[in-house]
């Protein structure tokens, strides 16, 4: 409930002159303004790393035969690491699907409760679901936050139970 209606139902009549000699919406918009900016760092960061492992992970089925060249041994077998790098292969398709699951399934329900630039809090929490345990929660603050100033605590409350139950259900499980 905004705090113009809030004080008229308690008979306080305000104008907006008044409630703007008394509150400064300066600080809330640097804390907004810095908050984003650091969203922003760490999203870059987090594609950083994202597109580094990818190419780690492409390298990788190359390098048995790039030990062969180096060993001369044209016919050394590797089995531990072609399974290794197999598992992480399949690790990171399943991973990928899961969280692409997760935030194509977070953008959906936030768009359906009416919070600003679901696409984006999507691709968040597609990005932040590669981290174990804590990414979930991360990519929840901002859009939980969001929802809590534009609709209020009800609204907040029904997309962190969004957020609960998509991860609940296709969460820590794979």
């Amino acid at each position: 409930m905004a705090l113009k209606p809030l004080l008229a139902s308690k008979h306080i009549v305000v104008t907006d002159k008044a409630l703007l000699e008394y509150l400064n919406p300066g600080p809330v918009i640097d804390l907004a303004v810095g908050l984003l900016a650091g969203l922003g760092v760490a999203l870059s960061n987090i594609v950083l790393i994202l597109l580094t492992v990818i190419f780690i992970l492409l390298e990788a089925s190359s390098f048995p035969v790039k030990l062969r060249a180096v060993f001369g041994n044209s016919r050394q077998a590797f089995p531990q690491f072609t399974r290794f790098v197999r598992d992480i292969e399949r690790y990171m398709v399943i991973k990928t699907l899961m969280s692409l699951a997760t935030g194509i399934l977070i953008g959906i329900w936030l768009h359906i409760l009416g919070v600003d630039f679901p696409i984006l809090w999507g691709f968040l929490a597609f990005l932040l679901n590669y981290i174990p345990n804590v990414g979930s929660m991360m990519a929840a603050i901002p859009a939980v936050l969001l929802a809590l100033i534009q609709f209020g605590i009800g609204t907040a409350t029904i997309a962190a139970g969004g957020y609960l139950a998509v991860n609940f259900i296709l969460g820590d499980s794979h």
